[in-house]
């Protein structure tokens, strides 16, 4: 390996130890119950982000003869493009199966849906990635990869491939478990009721005790009710429960409309 090339993994290497550390520290921490499992999830979010980012980081310095074809980096924009396209049409279809309204009244949440969506078509990849790392893992164990490379370029590889293996493993089962469409549109759910429906209200006969409201119509004058659901967003709770956003969450089959007429809710009178 030429000095430049080892440059250039140096920041791959480092984020891959970063996260594997943080990973083993959160898992302690939880398996000693000094972490919630809300938290836990969180750093574990963060962990895998850290190992991706060193994934694609390595895949880029391998792609590098390739990317230097424009006709090549037209492809894969034009790739990527056509999977936020899906998603997006995903996504509207995800919440027009929630609200049974248009999805133009859930910006907010039709960008979140759009990500979710956006992920489960990384399933595949992820997939390839982990089978990938498990595959050069064996050929490290048997001495056959890392035969003609020195102690520290050993150390460095093989811990950028056991981090791909670990983060890619865990986005492929954060995917698989996560982000069926039930769980999508779960996630939805309480997304579209933290980021565009409104807890703090005055409509005549609504009570903002029990319901949220999304305001629709250009004028903005009627509403679509959904009972409030339990909100906890203190990461630091000491509950063992998973983070709010991982909790099953019941979704009416049925949404009332109606107009918004300024009044007193029925607590208040």
């Amino acid at each position: 390996m030429t000095e430049k090339s080892k440059r250039s993994t140096t920041p791959l290497t480092i984020a891959s130890v970063v996260s594997l550390l943080i990973l083993v520290i959160a898992a302690m921490a939880l398996r000693d119950r000094n972490i919630s499992q809300a938290l836990f999830t969180s750093v574990l979010g963060l962990s895998v982000t850290l190992g991706l980012l060193s994934i694609a980081g390595f895949v880029e310095t391998l792609m590098k003869p390739a990317l230097g074809f424009e006709s090549f980096r037209w492809g894969l924009v034009s790739a990527l493009a056509f999977v936020g396209y899906l998603s997006r049409v995903d996504a509207v279809n995800d919440i027009n199966a929630v609200f049974h309204i248009d999805a133009a009244a859930l910006p907010l949440t039709t960008i979140a849906a759009t990500v979710l969506r956006f992920a489960t078509y990384m399933q595949w990849p992820m997939g390839v990635v982990f089978f990938g790392s498990v595959v050069v893992i064996g050929f490290m164990f048997w001495g056959s990869v890392l035969s003609d490379k020195d102690d520290i370029e050993k150390l460095g590889l093989g811990t950028r491939v056991f981090a791909a293996a670990v983060s890619s493993g865990l986005a492929l089962l954060l995917i698989l478990t996560q982000l069926d469409d039930a769980g999508i549109k779960a996630k939805i759910y309480r997304v579209a009721h933290k980021a565009d429906f409104v807890s703090s209200f005055n409509c005549e006969k609504t009570d903002p005790e029990q319901f949220s409201v999304l305001f629709i119509g250009p004028e903005q004058r009627r509403v679509l009710l959904a009972p409030k659901i339990q909100s906890d967003t203190n990461f630091l709770n000491e509950r063992d429960q998973p983070p709010e956003l991982m909790q099953p969450v019941k979704i009416p089959t049925y949404f009332q409309v109606m107009d918004c007429s300024p009044g007193a809710p029925p607590s208040a009178q």
